[in-house]
């Protein structure tokens, strides 16, 4: 397919046909070599898996697909876990949002929300709304993310939305 970004899959693709061996980098790399050592390609975990329970409670949703939430929303979008009854709530920055979320014993970070509604409120971010609805929709995965947020991934492993728990970031008092 044509992309972009041609030049740079034209490098992926060259390193790809020399690498001969791999070896652990920094923390969590790996780095791809070719056969006299030479590093060609460097991969770097992009989240750790974490239990189901560590997603209990309140987290606001900081970006969604890498674009932060704008402060400028009369209530910071935000999803609430509760794990037991496998059901979220929250906000997304004028409706309420309610559903509930699945997982798959298979795969210990799997999560997808099959089921998800909101209010019907015409807002002045209803866009935000929309894409928190839609994006919802496109979570397989999550996990924690190397800064200490949480991240739900889509089936192509891009980062959907990052999570940041409630009691410790800086929405904290206009969400309460």
């Amino acid at each position: 397919m044509a992309c972009p970004d041609m030049e740079l899959e034209q490098h992926i693709l060259t390193a790809l046909k020399q690498i001969k061996q791999a070896k652990h980098g920094e923390a969590e790399q790996i780095m791809l070599c070719d056969s006299t050592g030479n590093q060609l390609l460097v991969h770097e975990k992009r989240y750790h898996e974490i239990p189901l329970d560590d997603l209990q409670g309140s987290w606001d949703i900081f970006k969604i697909y890498g674009e932060t939430i704008p402060d400028s929303i009369e209530k910071h979008p935000f999803i609430q876990f509760d794990i037991a009854e496998k059901q979220i709530g929250g906000n997304t920055g004028c409706n309420q949002l309610m559903g509930n979320f699945e997982t798959s014993e298979e795969k210990i970070n799997s999560i997808s929300f099959p089921t998800t509604s909101s209010t019907r409120m015409t807002c002045p971010a209803i866009e935000t709304e929309f894409a928190i609805l839609n994006v919802l929709k496109e979570v397989t995965t999550f996990g924690l993310l190397p800064n200490g947020n949480v991240g739900l991934f889509s089936s192509d492993s891009s980062l959907a939305l990052e999570l940041i728990k409630k009691e410790i970031n800086r929405y904290h008092s206009k969400t309460s």
